[in-house]
């Protein structure tokens, strides 16, 4: 990104009080985001909003980024001494760690992003346009249901 000019947003929260907003400039050096519990949750989700100041829900430029994954992972912001801002997302490295053999592939969680300038931003998550993250073989299907860790399979009422 060429500028350090903007702010972090990202959702924080606890019990009945879940996505608390959070909005801190960035500043020269790190801003971490991060969890080692295992999971995301509610206390720290794996998303975050870069936007310019003075960006709201309707206008302004902004970036998001939402690591596609359940696990530990951690999200860094930084600003340089030129003012260029690097955003990283995914694993947590401290709780990661895979031996890979001659010939073994491995696969990684992917990050979404969406970038909206001057247009709304949520819609760009929200579009039923936008080309979906769904592994393809369900794609021209309805998908199937979970619940109670068993699989059931749509039913079509006459």
């Amino acid at each position: 990104m060429v500028d350090g000019d903007f702010d972090l947003i990202h959702f924080h929260g606890k019990h009945a009080m879940e996505r608390e907003f959070e909005r801190s400039p960035l500043a020269h050096g790190k801003l971490r985001l991060e969890s080692k519990r295992g999971t995301s949750s509610h206390q720290q989700n794996p998303f975050v909003i870069l936007a310019k100041k003075g960006t709201n829900e309707v206008s302004g430029d902004c970036i998001g980024a939402a690591f596609v994954y359940s696990g530990s992972f951690i999200i860094e912001a930084e600003v340089d001494q030129v003012n260029q801002t690097r955003l990283v997302v995914g694993l947590h490295p401290e709780q990661f760690e895979y031996i890979l053999n001659a010939g073994e592939e491995l696969v990684l969680p992917e990050v979404a992003f969406t970038y909206q300038s001057p247009s709304p931003f949520v819609s760009s998550y929200l579009s039923p346009n936008q080309p979906s993250s769904i592994t393809s073989r369900f794609i021209p299907r309805a998908f199937p249901s979970l619940a109670s860790s068993m699989i059931f399979s749509p039913v079509k009422l006459k």
